[in-house]
């Protein structure tokens, strides 16, 4: 079970970091680099974490850093619909931009709690 939740986050959390660079393709302003930046960021830091860290057992953090991360691609898939719906490209890129913010928060402390727990 902690196997296949682990797995899971990092999928989850990696189609994240996807979902919001390709919500922007079109902006090429400074708000498009920054979150194509971060969705880079992002995906190899999801890349990092699969290698080094490793969990023997389940703690109750994981449980809520999936169900935020469950959060966080529903949001991204809303605003991706919207993105093609709506014309206002610069509220959609600063929602897009906090969604990723989060979530490579929410990411990098999952790790770090990884590390401490283990």
């Amino acid at each position: 079970m902690d196997f296949i939740l682990n797995i899971l986050i990092y999928i989850i959390a990696f189609i994240c970091f996807l979902v919001g660079g390709l919500t922007i393709k079109k902006e090429e302003r400074f708000l498009g680099k920054v979150i194509a930046i971060l969705s880079i960021v992002g995906l190899s830091t999801v890349g990092t974490g699969l290698l080094i860290s490793g969990v023997e057992e389940v703690h109750t953090y994981m449980y809520i850093v999936l169900l935020i991360e469950i959060g966080l691609l529903l949001a991204n898939i809303f605003m991706n619909y919207l993105s093609k719906r709506v014309k206002s490209e610069v509220l959609i890129g600063v929602c897009v931009l906090v969604l990723t913010v989060v979530n490579l928060f929410t990411y990098v402390t999952y790790v770090v709690l990884t590390f401490v727990q283990y």
